[in-house]
């Protein structure tokens, strides 16, 4: 059944970390190639899945959160690098269309050349997420905040696999250490 099916996923999720060496993915010209083991699958994709990081300075419980220091680095510069060494699919960074925002980016300047931004509604997250995506074409798209800075980039590709083979419109992860969740959704949704 199909509650089987995501148990068994949510399950693998929560012991990803010791799994993940063998695993490995990519795509290659609309097709995902994904082992695991000894087996392997060919998952036909309809358009390309993408990661939008909403993320804005004006935050009321912890003011500039994203661009907090970390080790003597901007939170969000670790969670783009993240994503960046794991081979997670193409970033967009989606950035509130006020100037005082401006930090966000420059933080990241150093991967202008690898990530996207995206300038949107400053309240409305799910806005700047939806016209991200519409915009590079993402389907899915997955949707992380800027404080889940943990995120594993081998995971969300086999969370993008699990969604694509189930032909999901929404896919989440639970169980998991909070910093590491994020959600796919559809362009259906």
């Amino acid at each position: 059944s199909a509650d089987s099916r995501r148990a068994h996923f949510i399950l693998l999720g929560r012991f990803a970390i010791s799994f993940l060496p063998t695993l490995t993915a990519r795509a290659v010209g609309g097709i995902a190639l994904s082992s695991w083991g000894n087996g392997t699958k060919e998952i036909i994709m309809s358009s390309k899945p993408g990661i939008v990081i909403c993320t804005r300075l004006n935050s009321c419980r912890v003011p500039q959160k994203a661009i907090v220091e970390i080790c003597g680095l901007p939170a969000i510069r670790i969670l783009v690098e993240r994503l960046l060494k794991t081979g997670a699919p193409e970033i967009c960074v989606a950035l509130s269309d006020a100037v005082k925002d401006a930090p966000i980016r420059a933080a990241l300047k150093d991967f202008e050349d690898k990530i996207i931004f995206f300038s949107g509604h400053p309240d409305n997250p799910l806005a700047r997420t939806f016209w991200a995506a519409e915009e590079n074409g993402y389907d899915p798209v997955v949707r992380i905040t800027h404080d889940d800075i943990i995120q594993d980039g081998e995971l969300i590709n086999r969370m993008i696999d699990f969604h694509t083979r189930e032909k999901n419109d929404y896919t989440y992860i639970s169980k998991i250490v909070r910093g590491m969740d994020c959600e796919i959704v559809g362009k259906a949704l």
